[in-house]
């Protein structure tokens, strides 16, 4: 896993999970006027290796996500994301069944995803802080199974992976305050 030191006001600061790099980022964050930093967290990713990498994550703690929406079949086909700002990112293509919007309810977060991948991403499933589970989207396809979800207190921010006419790969990016 890849862990960031991320300033709101956009600036970033890398370091790898076992990096030496020690700058906290107080001195940038005195300089920009920011005083509100978390740690983001890439997790591990889920699928094949077809397609181009994708990642994205709002950098707004308050910019949530409140929807996705599924394109599938026998597959992932793609996957639509809205977040609280009216933002929406896409990914994956236009193939399989577009399914309705799965929404986030205003008292829960999104903290995890599980499914089935083999080449490409086979199924999958969303989950929030409240306990509700999504339908399962996708087939039956699909060697391993797997199943991420965001420590306690953290949120997912957004999706990364690898993307084409279907999703790839997957995994998420969340907070750590």
């Amino acid at each position: 896993m890849q862990i960031r030191h991320v300033l709101f006001a956009m600036a970033l600061v890398s370091m790898s999970a076992s990096g030496c790099m020690v700058d906290d980022g107080a001195d940038l964050e005195a300089e920009l006027g920011v005083a509100e930093s978390a740690i983001v967290v890439d997790g591990p990713l889920y699928g094949g290796n077809g397609g181009f990498a994708f990642h994205t994550a709002s950098s707004d703690p308050d910019d949530k996500i409140v929807s996705v929406q599924v394109r599938s079949g026998s597959e992932i086909d793609g996957l639509k994301i809205r977040y609280a700002s009216g933002r929406v990112e896409s990914y994956g293509g236009t193939g399989g069944h577009l399914q309705d919007q799965w929404m986030i309810f205003d008292d829960e977060v999104l903290v995890g995803i599980s499914g089935k991948f083999g080449s490409r991403v086979d199924s999958l499933r969303f989950y929030t802080s409240t306990g509700r589970v999504s339908q399962k989207y996708g087939g039956n396809g699909g060697n391993t199974f797997f199943s991420t979800f965001v420590p306690g207190g953290s949120t997912i921010l957004g999706f990364q992976g690898r993307d084409g006419s279907r999703i790839d790969k997957i995994g998420l990016v969340w907070d750590h305050p």
